[in-house]
C-alpha cells in the first residue's frame, strides 16, 4: 500500500499506530509527548500537524520518508490558511539516471513525486512523474506559480517539461464541532415565569464548572456525558441528577462547500449579514439625527434585527426564544452604539468616511503583515530578530528628538541644544508622533509586501515589486520627516511672534522660553552678539549651563536677516519677569 495523504484539515485518529477512541480524536491524550507536536503557526512549510490547546487537536507527524509517496503509512502535508496543492504532469526521455536526478530535485519539504504508470519498457514512450507542489498564496494563480518553481528548478534540463497542471481541491475537511460544558443544574427557576431566565442563565455560562470537550457535531448529549465521565481530568465529576451538558452557542455548521462557494455568494448569508450591519449603522446614524419620539420608531426593525442575529448566532442547537433574542440584541446594540457616536457626531463627510475605512484598511495592512512574515525567513528568525530591533530604538529616539530640539532652537533662534534645560522625558515625547506615523508607514508597506507575495509576486515581478514598495516606504518616510521638521519651525514661529507681542510663548515638549529684563551687575561684561537690551524684555529659555542665552524679539524685527541670539556669562547679569507699562524694564530689578 502506498502512503496515504493526510489532508491538511483531517484530525488525527491514530497515533504511534494504535486507535484513539472517539472522543480522544477530539482531545489532546496527555500521554502524548511534547516533542511530539508543533506549533501550528511554525515558519517551515512541511511542519507536522499540532495543537494549540486541548480542544484543537490535528494530527501527530508521520514517519520521515526521503520519498513519501511510495512508502507504508502515513504523512502529512503542509497545513494551515493559504496552502494550495498543485498537481503537475512532468515528461522527460527515459533515462534512469536522469529520471532520478530530477526526483531528488523537485522532491523536497513542499512537493512529493512518483512515477506514473506507463507501457512497459517502450523507450521512445517519454517517462512521466506526478509532482504534487504546495504552494503559499491565492487560488488564482497557483497553477502557473507552481509551474514557474518547477521550471525553475529543471532550468538547466531542457528536456524536462510541464505537460499538464491542476489545483487539487481540499479534501477530508475539518468535521464540525461542538464545544460541549458541563454545568451544575440550577435548583431555582421551576415556576414559568422564571423557567426562561433560568435557560438563558444556563446558556451564558453561568452554573458551568468550567469543563468543557469538543466533539463531533453529530454527537449527542449522552455521548457528552459519556466523554464527561471518561476523561475528568482532575476535575469536578460528573454526577447523574446534579450535572448536565449543553452545547456551546455557535452558528450551525456551514452547509456550503468552501472550496466551491467563495464568501459573497448568496448561500453563504456573508453579503446579507454585511448588509444587515450597514443598515443597523444607518440606524444608530439617523437616530441621532431625529427628536426623541421618532427615534422609538427605530425598535421594530432594530428588534428584527436582533432576532436574525440570535437566529444565526445560536443556530447550532435549538434555543429559547429569549436566549436567542439576548444574544442577537448584543450584537445588534454593539452595532448600533458605534454608529451613534461614531458616525452621528461626524461633523464633516470626510471624517465619516475615515472612521468606515480606517478599520478596513487597518484589517488589510495587519492580514497582509501576516502573509508577509508567516513562512518566511523572519518568522524563523523573530526571536533573534527582535533583539536588534528594539535594542536600538532607546538610542534611535532620542537622537531624532534631539534632531527636532535643534531644529526648534538653534534653526530658529540660534541658540544651541545644549545651552537649554529640557526634561529628558519630553526628549521622548517630541519623537512619538513622528516615530508612530513611520511606525505606519512600515505597517502598511509591510502589507503590501504580504499582499504582493499572497499573490506570487504578480508572476516574475517579485524584485520590482520589492523595489517599488521600498521607494515607496522611503519617499513617506522622507516627507514624515519633512513635515515633521516644518511642525517644529511652526511652532518656534508661533513662539517668536508671542515674544514679538510682548507675551510668554507657549511651552513645546520640554522647551519654556520667557520674556525676561536683563541688566548687567559688573562693568562692561562680555556679551556676544551684543548690546544687552536694557529697556524691553527678552525671549530667555531655561538654561542649563553657566551663561545666558536671549533671543531679541525687536532686533528680529527690526534687521532683514535674522539676528543670532547673544548670551553672556551668568553671574555677570541679572534677570527678573517684566511689569506692565510702557517701560516694562525700566523700574527696580525683582531678583
Amino acid at each position: 500500500m502506498r502512503g496515504r495523504y493526510t489532508t491538511p484539515f483531517q484530525l488525527a485518529t491514530t497515533y504511534d499506530g494504535n486507535p484513539l477512541e472517539d472522543h480522544q480524536s477530539f482531545m489532546l491524550n496527555s500521554s502524548i509527548r511534547n516533542s511530539d507536536w508543533v506549533t501550528l503557526f511554525a515558519p517551515e512549510p512541511a511542519r507536522r500537524r499540532t495543537v494549540s490547546d486541548s480542544t484543537t487537536l490535528i494530527g501527530p507527524r508521520g514517519p520521515e520518508t526521503p520519498n513519501r509517496a511510495e512508502e507504508e503509512g502515513d504523512y502529512v502535508v503542509p497545513v494551515g490558511f493559504g496552502w494550495r496543492c498543485v498537481t503537475l504532469t512532468v515528461a522527460m526521455p527515459r533515462n534512469d539516471a536522469e529520471e532520478a536526478a530530477v526526483r531528488k530535485v523537485l522532491e523536497g519539504p513542499e512537493s512529493t513525486v512518483r512515477r506514473l504508470a506507463d507501457d512497459g519498457e517502450d523507450t521512445e514512450r517519454p517517462v512521466r512523474l506526478k509532482v504534487e507542489l504546495w504552494v503559499n498564496g491565492s487560488k488564482r494563480g497557483a497553477c502557473r506559480e507552481a509551474e514557474r518553481r518547477v521550471d525553475r528548478l529543471t532550468a538547466d534540463r531542457p528536456s524536462v517539461r510541464v505537460t499538464g497542471t491542476t489545483l487539487r481541491q481540499r479534501r477530508g475537511s475539518v468535521p464540525p464541532t461542538s464545544r460541549w460544558h458541563m454545568y451544575r443544574i440550577p435548583t431555582w427557576g421551576q415556576h414559568f415565569l422564571t423557567s426562561p431566565l433560568k435557560e438563558l442563565w444556563v446558556a451564558a455560562g453561568g452554573a458551568d464548572v468550567q469543563r468543557s470537550v469538543r466533539l463531533p457535531i453529530t454527537s449527542s448529549a449522552e455521548q457528552a456525558e459519556a466523554a464527561f465521565k471518561r476523561e475528568d481530568g482532575g476535575g469536578v465529576p460528573f454526577e447523574e441528577g446534579v450535572h448536565s451538558v449543553r452545547r456551546g452557542i455557535a452558528p450551525a455548521a456551514d452547509p456550503s462547500d468552501r472550496a466551491e462557494t467563495p464568501w459573497w455568494n448568496i448561500r453563504t448569508g456573508t453579503p446579507l449579514r454585511l448588509a444587515s450591519i450597514l443598515a443597523i449603522v444607518v440606524c444608530g446614524w439617523v437616530a441621532r439625527s431625529v427628536p426623541w419620539p421618532w427615534t422609538a420608531a427605530f425598535a421594530l426593525p432594530l428588534a428584527a434585527a436582533s432576532w436574525y442575529w440570535g437566529k444565526w448566532l445560536t443556530g447550532n442547537a435549538e434555543r429559547s426564544w429569549l436566549v436567542r433574542f439576548s444574544a442577537g440584541s448584543m450584537v445588534v446594540l454593539a452595532i448600533v452604539i458605534t454608529g451613534y457616536f461614531m458616525l452621528g457626531s461626524a461633523p464633516s463627510s470626510g471624517i465619516t468616511a475615515s472612521t468606515v475605512l480606517f478599520p478596513v484598511g487597518a484589517w488589510l495592512a495587519a492580514l497582509g503583515s501576516w502573509h508577509a512574515c508567516r513562512s518566511s525567513r523572519v518568522a524563523q528568525n523573530a526571536v533573534a530578530l527582535s533583539p536588534v530591533l528594539i535594542l536600538p530604538l532607546p538610542w534611535v529616539i532620542p537622537f531624532f528628538a534631539q534632531f527636532l530640539q535643534s531644529g526648534y532652537l538653534h534653526d530658529n533662534f540660534g541658540i544651541p541644544t545644549s545651552a537649554v534645560s529640557i526634561d529628558p522625558n519630553w526628549t521622548y515625547l517630541i519623537a512619538l508622533r513622528p516615530a508612530f506615523f513611520c511606525a505606519c508607514v512600515i505597517f502598511i508597506c509591510l502589507g503590501m509586501t504580504g499582499w504582493a507575495r499572497y499573490f506570487y509576486w504578480n508572476g516574475r515581478g517579485k524584485a520590482y515589486a520589492i523595489a517599488m514598495i521600498a521607494c515607496v516606504a522611503a519617499v513617506y518616510l522622507l516627507t514624515i520627516i519633512v513635515a515633521s521638521l516644518q511642525g517644529v519651525s511652526e511652532a518656534a514661529s508661533r513662539a517668536a511672534d508671542s515674544a514679538v507681542a510682548g507675551r510668554d510663548p507657549d511651552p513645546y515638549f520640554g522647551i519654556n522660553g520667557n520674556l525676561f529684563c536683563i541688566r548687567p551687575v559688573v562693568n562692561d561684561p562680555a556679551v556676544t552678539n551684543g548690546p544687552l537690551p536694557k529697556d524691553y524684555p527678552v525671549l530667555v529659555f531655561e538654561r542649563a549651563g553657566d551663561e545666558v542665552w536671549a533671543w531679541d524679539p525687536r532686533r528680529e524685527v527690526s534687521s532683514v536677516a535674522p539676528s543670532p541670539a547673544l548670551h553672556v556669562k551668568a553671574d555677570h547679569v541679572t534677570t527678573w519677569a517684566p511689569t506692565s507699562g510702557e517701560r516694562p524694564c525700566a523700574g527696580d530689578q525683582k531678583g
